[in-house]
């Protein structure tokens, strides 16, 4: 699970489909919760570098990558909230939360429910077909250190309930 950190799906669509840019997804969750589909679920894109969860490191070749159109993290200028581009987001997309391994709090880019949606669905859709299909994980998760994302705003939890398999 990532953000894009653009404000749209045809921005995070340009970047992922350049190949100069080095980074590819599987999805594309754009906030209305309309889905691109970027590559083939049996192509191992570029979504997570490195990475490490349990045992296994290069999850680039063993996960779907998903990514939501977000902003991140934000920060004030005067009594605007601004992405990282210095794009003015509306206060009403913002939600003030901690930042996961610090004591200070932060804007973040809010998901829409749409997309969470989404989302929820298209992990359901993908455990069916693709059954060895075993966690729901954030980037952060997988890759501490480098980047929050998609960040405190995302109800991860939410949605790995939503999405567990059904117990026999």
């Amino acid at each position: 699970m990532h953000f894009t950190a653009t404000a749209t799906a045809a921005q995070a669509i340009r970047v992922l489909a350049d190949s100069g840019m080095n980074v590819s997804a599987h999805l594309v969750v754009d906030r209305d919760g309309s889905v691109t589909q970027m590559a083939p679920f049996d192509y191992a894109t570029r979504h997570v570098g490195a990475s490490r969860y349990n045992d296994v490191t290069n999850l680039n070749r063993f996960s779907v990558g998903i990514e939501l159109v977000n902003r991140g993290q934000l920060s004030r200028r005067g009594d605007t909230w601004v992405d990282w581009s210095g794009a003015a987001v509306s206060a009403a997309e913002v939600a003030v939360l901690p930042t996961p391994g610090s004591e200070r709090p932060a804007g973040w880019h809010t998901f829409t429910e749409a997309q969470v949606r989404r989302t929820e669905e298209l992990i359901r859709i993908l455990r069916a077909a693709y059954p060895s299909i075993t966690d729901v994980l954030p980037h952060h998760q997988v890759s501490p250190g480098r980047k929050m994302d998609p960040g405190p705003a995302f109800p991860i939890e939410r949605v790995r309930r939503s999405t567990a398999p059904a117990r026999r």
